[in-house]
């Protein structure tokens, strides 16, 4: 039973992540088809919606097609790449996260200051 819970839960999660992903990715590139400044939060957003969501697909790929021979060597440990692929996206995403939280949002622009 749960196995059944554990698996939806993934299931639910990754699907509402990669939701939040598609359609911000989506009005990224709206944004750059129609030649418009995007907003800057936006920028944040992706990075982190798109971040998160790629170890979670990821994961829940390998578990759905038991795919534990291509990313675990004999003694069980895992694989550098597989590490590496499903580690740095949301390392990224997360610092990218804090860059804006520290330095971006409601600081005064240059103009503001006035140079």
């Amino acid at each position: 039973m749960t196995e059944i819970v554990s698996a939806l839960i993934l299931v639910v999660f990754t699907g509402l992540l990669l939701v939040g992903a598609i359609s911000t990715l989506g009005r990224h590139f709206r944004y750059r088809r129609l030649r418009i400044r995007a907003p800057l939060l936006l920028y944040r957003d992706r990075d982190l919606l798109v971040g998160l969501a790629i170890p979670f697909v990821l994961i829940s790929a390998a578990r759905a097609f038991s795919l534990n021979s291509l990313i675990r060597q004999a003694d069980g440990s895992p694989q550098l790449w597989w590490l590496l692929v499903t580690g740095l996206p949301p390392i990224y995403a997360l610092a990218r996260y804090c860059w804006f939280e520290l330095f971006v949002i409601e600081r005064p622009s240059r103009s503001q200051k006035g140079t």
